[in-house]
């Protein structure tokens, strides 16, 4: 089977894309990782194919600045759909290569398309409960809080907003690029081009979040899809010593997305540390977080792999924590996992 897995987004977006990749690729498959090309060093580490697709989420993260609520989920969708253009030739190479399957991220939900084009199934797969609706708790693409009753019209909004600031863009492309007539429902990544639901993939723990009972059997939840450490990787020496000397450790992640604010989150950080008695490895691409944070208190990095930052260390005395292994994508859609829900 050769599947192209199609995602954009951040490195938290990207991530889970390329263990997938390469879960399938040392399982006899063949996949190739469609995202943004900051992200290509991460993909050849571990030896995927990648395709890079021309999108910048730092001007992303510029147009939500200052914005909350609302605002920030409008500017979110808004400042996504207009850089939709840039990302549609990329994303078109990569399905002309050829795939029998298509796994693709909803924040800019184009993977459809192509599977259309291309006569094979879509699968969806976002890393958090955003599009399925579910009576149990709000959307997680809703940004503030909202009553009860608006938990399921959450996710309707999400769907509409998804993609919804480049749709004549898309309509265009798949005229005129992909050869493909308009449809009733083509903008929905929870419909396949006949109109039947798609499988949707949500890749975090049942742990975190319980299956909500009321999904329907074609959505899963697969437990986390961690990307190992690359074959020979070692801890820089400064951030071994950080973790193996003083205090306790907590370690505090931002991935790749720029904070607009860097005095507010240093300040936060100061304080959460301070009050928890602890030292902190802080993660993240901001140099001004690394100018703003005591180095006796604080070691800020780019990343580090997951699986060794947070599992045994004899002399650390860190704690390893386990999930569920990667999942299999299947050729045929599977049957329900039962799984209680829970109420918001």
């Amino acid at each position: 089977m050769r599947a192209l897995l199609l995602t954009v987004g951040s490195q938290g977006d990207v991530q889970p894309f390329v263990a997938l990749a390469s879960r399938l690729r040392a399982s006899g498959h063949d996949a190739v990782v469609a995202a943004p090309g900051l992200f290509s060093a991460m993909a050849a580490a571990h030896d995927v194919p990648f395709v890079p697709l021309d999108l910048d989420m730092s001007q992303v993260g510029a147009a939500v600045a200052g914005r909350h609520g609302l605002r920030h989920m409008a500017s979110f969708c808004r400042s996504m759909g207009r850089r939709a253009v840039g990302v549609l030739p990329g994303a078109t190479a990569a399905a002309r290569q050829g795939a029998d399957i298509v796994v693709h991220h909803p924040v800019l939900p184009i993977g459809q398309h192509l599977a259309e084009m291309l006569g094979v199934p879509a699968i969806l797969a976002p890393p958090l409960p955003a599009l399925v609706p579910t009576r149990d708790f709000l959307s997680a693409a809703w940004p503030c809080p909202a009553p009860r009753m608006l938990n399921r019209p959450s996710y309707r909004v999400a769907v509409r907003l998804a993609g919804a600031w480049c749709r004549r863009d898309i309509d265009r492309w798949r005229r005129e690029v992909l050869a493909l007539p308009p449809r009733p429902g083509r903008h929905d990544p929870l419909l396949s081009s006949d109109g039947a639901p798609v499988m949707v993939l949500h890749s975090f723990s049942a742990h975190i979040v319980p299956r909500p009972a009321d999904w329907p059997p074609t959505a899963h939840v697969t437990g986390f899809w961690m990307l190992p450490a690359a074959p020979g990787w070692s801890p820089p020496r400064r951030l071994a010593e950080f973790l193996d000397t003083g205090e306790p450790v907590v370690y505090i992640g931002f991935g790749s997305m720029p904070g607009p604010d860097p005095e507010r989150l240093a300040a936060a950080i100061l304080a959460a540390a301070g009050q928890s008695g602890v030292r902190a490895v802080v993660a993240s691409r901001s140099p001004e977080l690394r100018r703003l944070l005591p180095a006796a208190r604080f070691l800020v990095i780019r990343d580090a792999p997951h699986d060794w930052l947070l599992c045994l260390s004899p002399r650390s005395g860190r704690s390893c924590i386990t999930e569920e292994p990667a999942p299999r994508v299947p050729r045929r859609r599977p049957g329900d996992r039962r799984s209680s829900g829970r109420s918001s």
